[in-house]
């Protein structure tokens, strides 16, 4: 399936297609772009930015110094025994090393020890390896696992934004200055980056030492040998074994992310609870009997009354404070034009979420309070911060859309973690999660938001374009694959945007061959087989659409998206049986999926099995109550089993023949409140009301359902003796939707005539 919505890519009455990523064109035949990206229209535009940071204050300050000397704990893997001066060492975890940068630059935006390492990882491809999605993801196959890769254009161009909007300090810092300039020797920009060490270099200050203390008990080097060992072993899908090895690498050093992200990838990773787990740290909670849960211990601080009442003046007026004049030689940063400015707060669809997610974890409390003041333990704090964010990325990863958002929410909205989630990877989530929950204009705003902190992010932008797709954006989807080709010609992830909006134009050849593109630039990516795929459908091609759906199944064995695929191929060579074996495999792997049931649904009634497909539909609609389509099957299935009783006279009752007349009919009514432009609802609204009310057409009724029960002459016509004004309403409102009904309608003989007639007179009676 190409998309979570029952409308996946278009629905029918024989399935739907459900896809997550897009298609984009080739180099060569990229679609025209008729309006700049800036123009492009978005669900919700996202609110202003605050005027000033906010002041980090003592606690997240020891925390954010964790936060760096942890990332440079991962950029800097040696061996633990450090025995010699020449010690062993790994290849970077830039993926973990990103996480940690990214929190904390998040909590203090002018800390630029955090901002420099941030800048770093993303110039080594840390951006694609911070929430990897592996292995349906490009970011698995483009940088084997979680090492870095070559710098591209695209991370060059992240890493100077990152710096640009950095505070003043950022440009007298060497370092700062280094990384600016191999991104700008990266782009070509020689001179660029000339200037920019010949100023630091004359105006900067030397660069000091981290201040940050690591956490105890952390093996680092071990956790990273047992890291390689479990991605080697994924590679030959002996998963047992990779998750002994990744649980392994998560008891040396909790802090691992890259561990625990390949754990969720493969849908084995336990709860983030009884996970990240310090030494010192207890698991049962004071204040649910019974219940484990992990909780630091705690140490009480006490704030003065002066320090917290500077501390709220200061949020009151907005007041920050001013750092040291900036000299008037040209600095580095104005090169390209550009300067720092604040980052974005969280949008309004974020806080009206949050509203209704669960309570928000706070610090914890200790069991006595203490009158003696006491130090944070930041360990403590950073592995709550990562506890919050693991926990959001394993929901996510077992497609629990639902339990994502509301965590990361309510971690949004207070907490300790209420600024180190404003970060554009975690929108990035929020964005997924939406879009599984087939809420794509929630997860437009997100997306975009995200875009908007980091314009050169390629992470996760197949899937902002296959929301896109969803919305039939045709407009933006065609500057977000522009924008995403001349980032980086060579992603897999800008072809896919690109085929995406070649298929949005019913150009299926010119799709198929940038998705074949795709394939070729990450031939692990699941999601380019799957998207090929379907353009192999689109092309009646269904033996090569096989071999590609069956290709992304190798590549990842829980990619959903192409037992979906084959269930299609299935449907359409006229195998119901495999078809509903295909899609039960592929709903047991996405338990939250409705279109997944919806299609289930069709296949089991296609197989003749109409209890269980009515029982697959109306748990489906208990999932996803706004799915029009499956209330309409099932709508019409009903119809079908009550003709079929009056038919063949089988073992259901009048009163059953009566109930699911009415259920019908019920249906019916939600779907023309869900769908009120769709004219084939209001004719079969028609229909029902005239049953309801005694009536019968002359003209056989759509979907198989006669007009006159078993006995009467094939044109008998009655008018019903109720229900007029909403018989003539549901025509009249057919016809004037989609004039072609007029024959139809025609067709049915006088009654309809009748039935205005009728309703005609009733008025006249009530006016008088």
């Amino acid at each position: 399936m190409r998309s979570a919505t029952p409308s996946t890519r278009g629905a029918s009455s024989a399935g739907t297609r459900t896809r997550t990523a897009v298609r984009a064109p080739s180099t060569q035949r990229a679609a025209p772009r008729t309006q700049p990206p800036a123009a492009a229209p978005h669900a919700e535009a996202p609110e202003a930015a605050p005027a000033s940071r906010e002041t980090p204050d003592e606690a997240d300050t020891q925390v954010v110094a964790m936060l760096v000397a942890l990332a440079e704990s991962y950029l800097h893997v040696t061996d633990d025994a450090q025995s010699s001066s020449a010690a062993l060492s790994l290849t970077p975890d830039m993926a973990s090393a990103t996480l940690y940068a990214s929190l904390a630059v998040a909590l203090d935006a002018a800390c630029v020890p955090a901002r420099r390492l941030l800048a770093m990882c993303y110039l080594m491809g840390g951006a694609a390896l911070l929430f990897p999605f592996a292995p349906s993801s490009f970011a698995d196959a483009r940088a084997r696992g979680y090492e870095a890769r070559e710098p591209s254009r695209a991370c060059a161009l992240s890493a100077i934004h990152v710096l640009q909007q950095g505070p003043h300090a950022t440009f007298l810092d060497p370092g700062s200055a280094r990384v600016y300039a191999s991104a700008c020797r990266v782009l070509g920009r020689f001179q660029e980056a000339h200037d920019a060490l010949q100023y630091t270099m004359e105006h900067g200050t030397k660069r000091k030492a981290s201040e940050g203390t690591l956490p105890p008990a952390r093996q680092v080097y071990a956790s990273q040998v047992y890291t390689h060992m479990g991605r080697m072993a994924m590679k030959q899908a002996q998963y047992a074994e990779a998750a002994a090895h990744l649980q392994r690498a998560r008891e040396k050093d909790p802090f691992n992310w890259s561990a625990w992200t390949a754990l969720c990838d493969m849908g084995m990773a336990p709860h983030a609870d009884t996970s990240f787990v310090l030494p010192g740290m207890r698991t049962d909670a004071p204040d649910a009997p019974g219940a484990k849960r992990v909780r630091p211990e705690p140490a009480v601080r006490r704030t003065t009354p002066r320090a917290a009442a500077l501390r709220s003046g200061m949020a009151r007026d907005g007041a920050a404070p001013r750092g040291p004049s900036r000299p008037r030689a040209r600095m580095w940063w104005r090169t390209t034009g550009r300067q720092p400015r604040a980052t974005c707060g969280a949008p309004r669809a974020l806080r009206r979420r949050a509203r209704c997610a669960r309570p928000p974890l706070s610090r914890p409390r200790a069991r006595t309070p203490s009158l003696r003041p006491a130090a944070r333990v930041p360990e403590a704090d950073v592995l709550l911060l990562v506890q919050e964010l693991g926990d959001a990325y394993r929901h996510l990863r077992l497609y629990e859309g639902a339990a994502a958002v509301a965590q990361l929410c309510a971690s949004v909205k207070e907490g300790p973690t209420r600024r180190a989630f404003r970060t554009a990877g975690v929108y990035c989530l929020l964005g997924r999660a939406l879009h599984d929950m087939t809420e794509y204009a929630d997860a437009e705003a997100y997306f975009s938001r995200a875009r908007a902190l980091e314009p050169s992010l390629l992470m996760h932008m197949d899937i902002y374009s296959l929301v896109l797709f969803q919305l039939h954006r045709e407009v933006a989807l065609s500057a977000l694959a522009q924008d995403l080709l001349a980032l980086d010609p060579r992603s897999a992830v800008a072809h896919m945007a690109a085929g995406n909006t070649w298929s949005l134009q019913h150009q299926h050849d010119a799709a198929y061959q940038c998705f074949q593109q795709a394939t070729l630039v990450a031939p692990e990516c699941a999601y380019a087989y799957t998207l090929a795929g379907y353009e192999a459908l689109e092309l009646d091609q269904p033996v090569r659409a096989v071999r590609l759906f069956r290709c992304a199944r190798r590549c990842d064995r829980r990619h959903w998206n192409a037992l979906a695929g084959l269930g299609q191929v299935y449907l359409r060579q006229g195998q119901p049986a495999r078809a509903s074996e295909a899609y039960a495999q592929a709903f047991l792997i996405n338990r939250g999926n409705a279109v997944l049931l919806d299609l289930l649904g069709w296949a089991l009634e296609q197989t003749g099995d109409s209890d269980g497909a009515l029982a697959v539909y109306q748990r489906a609609i208990s999932m996803q109550p706004k799915a029009a389509m499956t209330r309409l099957k099932k709508a019409q299935l009903l119809l079908r089993t009550v003709h079929a009783a009056e038919q063949d006279g089988d073992a259901l009752s009048a009163r059953e023949r009566a109930q699911r007349r009415q259920a019908a009919h019920a249906e019916l009514l939600r779907v023309c409140a869900l769908a009120p432009a769709e004219p084939r609802v209001h004719l079969m609204l028609a229909r029902s009301y005239m049953r309801l009310g005694g009536g019968r057409f002359s003209a056989g009724e759509g979907g198989g359902v006669p007009a006159t029960p078993p006995g009467d002459a094939p044109g008998t016509v009655q008018l019903p003796h109720a229900f007029h004004a909403e018989i003539a309403q549901h025509l009249a409102a057919a016809v004037d939707l989609d004039p072609r009904y007029v024959r139809e309608v025609s067709a049915m003989g006088d009654v309809p005539k009748m039935a205005l007639h009728g309703m005609g007179g009733v008025i006249a009676e009530d006016e008088r």
